[in-house]
């Protein structure tokens, strides 16, 4: 990650009309110009001076924040879609961009929730349709509208899936 930090200095005017001169003679600007000067001074100390201590390891991913600049529209909708899966709009963007990355479903936990609660009523309902399957095997149960409904249950299960 980079990260840039700024030297500054004040100058009297002829030595930065010296320093604009300079740099446009190399094609460079200013800033590139005195980057330039800094590093090659740092060079020749490096000969003489100690190392400098390295930096300090940089810190895990726990929690990194960042901003993101949204138009109208899109904040309008985000927050829409936020509310509708019961979250503040920055969860949602954390789940969308966790799932992303990760290629995960994106599911918030109450929608994790509702969704076991729909395999565990299936998981009921698929007993219950074993033992119709096992009545009409018999010849208990003769309807023909038990076949209509169960195809629908079908339908249904396939769209839940």
């Amino acid at each position: 990650m980079r990260h840039d930090h700024y030297i500054k200095t004040r100058v009297p005017e002829h030595t930065k009309q010296r320093v604009q001169e300079l740099a446009h003679q190399r094609f460079l600007t200013e800033s590139i110009w005195l980057r330039q000067i800094i590093e090659a001074e740092l060079q020749k100390a490096a000969a003489t001076l100690p190392s400098p201590p390295a930096p300090p390891p940089e810190r895990g991913p726990t929690g990194r924040r960042i901003a993101v600049r949204l138009l109208p529209g899109n904040a309008l909708l985000l927050k829409e879609r936020a509310t509708a899966r019961r979250t503040v709009p920055p969860t949602y963007v954390s789940i969308l961009l966790r799932s992303h990355l990760r290629q995960l479903s994106p599911r918030p936990i109450d929608e994790l929730r509702a969704f076991r609660e729909q395999i565990r009523e299936l998981l009921i309902i698929g007993r219950n349709l074993n033992q119709i399957a096992r009545g009409m095997n018999r010849g208990e149960i003769d309807d023909p509208s038990v076949r209509e409904h169960l195809r629908m249950f079908v339908k249904v299960a396939t769209a839940m899936r």
